[in-house]
């Protein structure tokens, strides 16, 4: 899903604009597992989470920021790998 995430992320270097439904969709993955799996992201710091607002008022989308660097890319994927997840 991170790969996902940063094809995405291109317009602006490590944001994606990308609501879950459609993260889901592209990975083939169920609704909320991708949410479970965002929020593991989160908490590991690899990503950030920001709300956005509608201009009528409202939630809006979610942004997400890329921010981990390589070492920790490394540790999630062995995780990711014993654990046969799809994250």
């Amino acid at each position: 899903m991170l790969k996902t995430l940063s094809r995405y992320a291109c317009k602006i270097v490590g944001a994606a604009f990308l609501k879950v439904d459609t993260i889901a969709q592209l990975t083939e993955i169920a609704k909320r597992t991708v949410q479970r799996a965002l929020k593991l992201l989160e908490s590991y710091g690899v990503i950030e989470r920001r709300a956005t607002v509608r201009k009528g008022g409202g939630n809006g989308h979610n942004v997400y920021f890329i921010v981990c660097g390589i070492g920790l890319l490394l540790l999630i994927d062995a995780k990711v790998l014993t654990n046969r997840s799809r994250i």
